[in-house]
């Protein structure tokens, strides 16, 4: 349902030894079966969206440990660029994708702020960010990056009435 083949899903298997054998903690998350679900279906389940599976140049704010970006260049026709912000998260997320060739993946070491300021800025038709902060911040860093009639788009595991409505007044 979610078009994955044999060949992504050889891909995710070296994905999940890549963040098993990372050498430092990339992620919290360090049982086969939680990355899967928790990193694996949680970065697919985003393919049910028509503003995922129809964006052209995605940004994964505040990638980490290149979720849902590294996830999202193997199965959509887009150009994504992984955001983080530390250098040793950043080399990690750049060393999966060489090794998983993917070429449409391209990692930007920076803070959110800076990279909507410069080039990232107005250049992307889906920012996405994973459990990243509150919506209004989410808001101020995602906004700056899309071009006219982009989405933002927020994975959070639940949102309270205060947190929508103060998001709703900054946007």
């Amino acid at each position: 349902a979610l078009g994955v083949d044999d060949e992504i899903l050889q891909r995710l298997a070296a994905l999940g030894e890549h963040l098993l054998n990372a050498g430092f903690n990339v992620t919290a998350i360090t049982e086969p079966g939680e990355i899967e679900r928790r990193h694996f279906l949680d970065s697919l389940s985003l393919l049910e969206l028509p503003c995922v599976r129809e964006a052209r140049n995605i940004v994964d704010i505040g990638s980490g440990a290149g979720m849902p970006a590294l996830i999202l260049s193997l199965v959509v026709d887009a150009r994504v660029v992984a955001l983080e912000s530390q250098r040793k998260k950043c080399s990690f997320i750049a060393r999966v994708a060489e090794s998983l060739s993917l070429s449409n993946l391209t990692v930007e070491c920076a803070r959110a702020e800076s990279y909507g300021v410069g080039k990232g800025r107005g250049m992307h038709d889906l920012a996405v960010s994973r459990a990243l902060a509150q919506l209004p911040v989410v808001a101020e860093y995602s906004l700056p990056l899309l071009s006219m009639r982009g989405h933002m788009l927020a994975m959070k595991a639940a949102i309270s009435d205060e947190e929508r409505t103060r998001a709703e007044s900054a946007l």
